[in-house]
């Protein structure tokens, strides 16, 4: 009887978690259940570290009347540690091999100092694209650090207070002991509180660098070996940096967790629409820039608890998969016409101080990315006379005579609902459709595949994240000379295109509900292209397009999420894209 009972107390223990768990992957995101953690990336705002790095800089150069077609693009000139960021450890850390003697009389002083307490400062390969993608999410443990706001005299600035053991572990005491996998942010309010409008937004980072201002709280490097000893590989803070303003104190701490090949994710904001005990699921995916020093990106909580519960699980396990293809000047990553992409190293380790980064020139459009419903729905006033192309103005004629009235969109990269970046993925198998459409032609995706799916699978439900699932960017996306096969030589008439989905697919999908559209392929755009961008777009969908590393997802029961940079308005913007298995 007694084994009996307990039998049957594990059976319904399994049953439950197992009910939870397929409601982790099943629920479609709704308004409030993801939180956005991010600062807004604009020019008039203190999103860029001073005095050392490239500033801030975006401009347009295609708007729906441009030559180069009814679209709007633009490119930015962006730091890697623009805005809501992250440190990958090559940021402070030299890779294998690094001669120390290249460091400023200032850092070799720095060196010595830190190599005395802590023992040699170590190297590493990992940069940015090496970063395992499951460390980028986790549990989110939030440590309120504001009670050290303030108390710095102000005899002793440039200096903040610093965040201690003593301070995590009174965290501890409340929440319960932090945990291998757990993801820690220190809430100090300072963004929340300073990241305004320049001139007001001196306050946030330069007044603090030059004395003018208390520098905010940041973790000492016992703090961070305490975190790394629990297994803690991701440390997150709601101010400009994980350092001090001070120099020697910021490399110590950088030096404390970059070298134990931990990752910071900075300035951050709202961690007080978050619960602290480890309930939410965190989430920062960065842009993967080839052998970056960190990467701008997005960062979010998911506090739904029931999906969180399971997201968790799955992050904490490692069940993570990167979608994401690679930014890098070798491989076929920018549309052919338009913005080169462009990275420039600012310092490495050496002569600037001890550390490195970099700036990039980077296209809305670039590798794996998502189309704003802007990118190709113009706004309010618009009129079909105004574009550039009189065949263009003859197609879209043509579009309102079968779809009805050109719409127009007021939706930008940042007014994107964050919700809409995530959600239970389905997967529609397509294949690459070779030998269909012949050379300079792509196969279009019509209503009748998804229909299938839905026959085997069930209908698809409103807040799903679709999937076009063709192999052609793990295919194709190649290094040149060979990637030029990926999209010039299609584009050039000399190979076959990639399969695309219809206008037809498209309006199915929208009228489903279906917010979100991805694909493993560089474009939406079919023969349709033009008139498969502006149906869904026009109804408020978004396109993640040149997604890969498809082949092993499951058709249903993985967790789609893929964010991006949130810079203040424009077409669309890169995306790091994952999927979240059970």
């Amino acid at each position: 009887m007694r084994k009996s009972l307990i039998f049957g107390l594990v059976a319904i223990f399994v049953l439950a978690f197992s009910i939870a768990s397929f409601a982790a992957f099943t629920t479609p995101m709704k308004k409030g259940d993801v939180v956005d953690l991010s600062v807004l990336d604009a020019m008039d705002m203190p999103c860029w570290w001073p005095f050392v790095v490239m500033p801030y800089v975006v401009a347009d150069y295609n708007k729906h009347d441009g030559w180069r077609g009814p679209y709007w693009t633009r490119v930015h000139i962006i730091d890697s540690h623009t805005g809501t960021h992250y440190d990958s450890p090559q940021h402070f850390i030299p890779p294998p091999g690094f001669d120390n003697n290249t460091y400023t009389p200032f850092a070799k002083e720095v060196l010595a100092e830190y190599e005395a307490k802590y023992g040699p400062r170590p190297t590493t390969p990992i940069c940015n694209d090496l970063v395992p993608v499951a460390q980028f999410v986790g549990p989110l443990r939030v440590v309120d650090v504001t009670h050290l706001v303030g108390t710095i005299p102000q005899s002793q600035w440039p200096a903040g207070p610093d965040i201690t053991v003593a301070d995590i572990q009174k965290y501890e005491a409340k929440y319960g002991p932090i945990k291998a996998g757990d993801v820690v942010a220190f809430k100090t309010k300072h963004n929340d509180r300073l990241y305004k409008k320049f001139p007001e937004g001196l306050k946030c980072v330069y007044d603090p660098l030059v004395g003018k201002a208390e520098g905010w709280p940041t973790p000492t490097p016992e703090a961070i070996e305490y975190l790394y000893n629990k297994g803690v590989k991701h440390l997150v803070i709601d101010a400009p940096s994980m350092g001090d303003v001070t120099g020697k104190k910021a490399i110590f701490t950088h030096w404390a967790g970059l070298g134990r090949e931990m990752i910071y994710t900075e300035f951050v904001c709202n961690l007080d629409k978050v619960p602290a005990d480890g309930s939410a699921f965190y989430a920062f995916l960065p842009l993967k820039t080839v052998g970056a020093s960190g990467d701008v990106g997005r960062a979010i909580a998911i506090v739904n608890k029931a999906v969180a519960a399971g997201l968790n699980k799955s992050a904490v396990e490692g069940k993570v998969v990167d979608l994401t293809t690679t930014y890098d000047p070798k491989l076929p990553c920018v549309w052919p016409g338009h913005f080169p992409l462009n990275i420039v190293v600012e310092n490495i380790w050496g002569p600037g101080g001890p550390w490195k980064s970099e700036f990039k020139t980077l296209d809305e459009h670039v590798g794996t990315h998502f189309d704003a419903p802007m990118h190709f729905v113009p706004p309010p006033g618009f009129k079909i006379s105004q574009y550039y192309d009189p065949g263009m103005r003859k197609r879209a004629a043509e579009y309102e005579k079968k779809w009805g009235p050109l719409p127009h969109s007021t939706m930008t990269n940042d007014k994107v609902p964050i919700e809409q970046f995530c959600g239970p993925l389905k997967v529609v198998d397509v294949g690459l459709m070779e030998g269909t459409a012949g050379p300079g032609k792509r196969p279009s995706i019509g209503v009748d595949v998804v229909k299938a799916f839905e026959a085997k699978y069930g209908p698809l439900q409103p807040g799903d994240v679709v999937m076009l699932r063709t192999g052609y960017d793990d295919k194709y996306y190649v290094p040149f000379p060979e990637g030029s096969r990926c999209v010039a030589d299609v584009l050039a008439g000399k190979a076959e295109g990639w399969p695309a989905p219809s206008a037809e697919l498209c309006d199915y999908l929208a009228k489903k509900g279906i917010k979100t559209l991805a694909m493993d392929v560089p474009s939406a755009g079919g023969e349709d292209w033009y008139e498969a961008h502006v149906v869904g777009l026009g109804q408020g969908m978004i396109y993640v397009e040149m997604c890969m590393n498809t082949a092993d997802l499951p058709n249903t029961g993985a967790f789609f999420i893929g964010l991006s940079p949130k810079t203040q308005g424009g077409s669309g913007q890169g995306v790091r894209a994952i999927a979240i298995l059970p």
